[in-house]
């Protein structure tokens, strides 16, 4: 899939790479702080840049702890949480709208061990940062 002069524009000015799930990141921040979990030591939080590309819908998967999407530019994202039990996570879900208008709002919470993923709805990309607390860890992260 060819990216638009914007998204490539995006991806070079913020220094994104590919994200495994989809779409491109790059992590801005992780707490100095350190605290004990069931899963062991993990920062206190984490932060990173997510752009998603129109066209690219990013894999379901679910992460141990919360998770929070903030707006941060370009279209509308749906952030789609699916069902707990496995049998459902591909067809019924209820949507999370992050970006301005149209019932969309600058923020959305996935709480921990959620199945979920996004699409663009609206837009040739959407911008956000996600902030995990604990902070983020690929050991807690798992894809459907």
């Amino acid at each position: 899939m060819a990216l638009s002069a914007e998204v490539q524009r995006l991806v070079a000015e913020l220094h994104l790479k590919e994200h495994p799930e989809g779409g491109w990141y790059r992590e801005t921040y992780r707490s100095p702080m350190q605290l004990q979990t069931p899963k062991g030591e993990r920062s206190l939080a984490t932060l990173i840049y997510y752009l998603l590309p129109a066209g690219v819908e990013s894999r379901i998967h679910c992460v141990s702890w919360d998770e929070i999407w903030l707006w941060q530019g370009g279209g509308v994202l749906d952030v789609r949480r699916y069902r707990a039990d496995t049998e459902h996570r591909k067809g019924e879900y209820s949507s999370h709208l992050l970006g301005y208008g149209a019932g969309a709002q600058p923020q959305q919470l996935m709480p921990a061990g959620s199945w979920f993923n996004a699409v663009v709805v609206e837009g040739d990309y959407a911008l956000a940062a996600c902030m995990v607390a604990p902070g983020f860890d690929f050991a807690d992260l798992t894809m459907l």
